[in-house]
């Protein structure tokens, strides 16, 4: 079987075909295809006795709105409870997230050390907003936000000599739980600041490890690549997020030397939430006031399309990302993704 051949049916039928649905900064605050572009260490250095520095730069924002549950799409009316005398469930709230918006600014420093071994340290800033409507009385509509440092990274990838067509490399990372898991603001649950939900918090409050592979064919045509982060243990507020799974499939073509557009799809699974924070719920037979705030409702299946282009120049080297769901089946009711951007830069130093 030819080897493209036997990836993609790897890709497709090996691993989950999945979406994250209501996002984590955590989970969001990934460099979104970096790998995909980044040149092989022996591009960088040439040989051993010649190590580089490289600096990445990348902006992502994502928009989430609408409710699914599972594969249904359901409307506002749905799922917003309209208060005594209306039937009250666990999957209709008294508050209700209408947008979530999240934008990450992401700094990269890369080390090359060897012909095959580079280090990495990855810094993210995050920031991020809700708008909401709800049955409480002065909270009609109300935003939250919250911005910040999210969780520092840092990594390896070695590039590995193995029988096999193109170039594979395996990359390792470690996540530092540097973002704050206790960001604050008024929301309806009572006058004045709480704690706020899980998709407010800027990190994961985990040590976090990152394991995956980047495989690139020998004419740079198609490449691939999967991730997964695993978190260890439960955070100082008694949960931890889902684990995440993803995997690339990419089809790039070179219209010149310097432009290569691309498209491909990107398969995702994210896990719920195991254990809960207790301060964000609230007393009685249904403890949660949204969505957002139930540790169930997180997590699920999508495939995503993407789209997007990559311009060297002298300067550096510059790459856009678009991403769009084709499928979702989440665990609902829960935010849908709307659609991804990402704008990178990169040079070496």
């Amino acid at each position: 079987m030819h080897p493209t051949r036997f990836l993609v049916q790897f890709l497709l039928c090996a691993l989950p075909l999945t979406a994250l649905g209501n996002s984590t900064p955590s989970e969001f605050a990934e460099m979104s295809l970096e790998q995909l572009f980044e040149q092989t260490v022996d591009d960088e250095t040439g040989n051993v006795n010649s190590p580089r520095w490289q600096f990445t730069y990348q902006f992502n924002q994502l928009d989430l709105g609408g409710y699914k549950n599972g594969t249904s799409n359901l409307s506002q009316d749905e799922v917003l409870w309209r208060g005594p005398g209306n039937p009250r469930t666990n999957e209709n709230f008294p508050v209700l997230p209408t947008n979530i918006s999240q934008q990450v600014h992401i700094f990269r420093i890369g080390r090359t050390l060897t012909t095959k071994t580079r280090l990495s340290l990855t810094i993210p800033m995050i920031r991020q907003s809700t708008d909401h409507i709800s049955i409480v009385p002065g909270y009609g509509n109300f935003i939250i936000k919250s911005e910040g440092l999210g969780d520092i990274k840092v990594g390896i990838q070695h590039r590995i000599e193995i029988d096999w067509p193109g170039n594979i490399s395996l990359n390792a990372g470690l996540s530092v739980p540097t973002g704050s898991i206790d960001e604050l603001g008024d929301t309806p649950r009572s006058p004045g600041e709480q704690q706020l939900p899980y998709t407010m918090q800027l990190g994961s409050g985990t040590w976090d490890v990152t394991l995956g592979y980047l495989w690139s064919s020998a004419d740079s045509k198609w490449r691939s690549s999967a991730k997964t982060i695993i978190r260890l243990g439960k955070n100082d507020r008694n949960y931890r997020l889902g684990n995440h799974y993803s995997t690339l499939l990419i089809r790039q073509f070179e219209l010149v030397s310097i432009f290569r557009p691309y498209m491909g799809l990107e398969l995702r699974l994210l896990e719920k939430i195991d254990g809960q924070d207790d301060e964000i719920t609230v007393p009685g037979n249904f403890p949660y006031p949204a969505s957002i705030t139930n540790p169930d409702l997180f997590g699920g299946t999508s495939i995503n399309l993407l789209a997007g282009a990559e311009l060297k120049t002298q300067y550096g080297a510059w790459q856009i990302d678009l991403g769009s769901p084709l499928y979702q089946n989440l665990n609902g009711p829960q935010s849908q993704n709307k659609l991804k951007f990402s704008l990178q830069f990169s040079r070496a130093l």
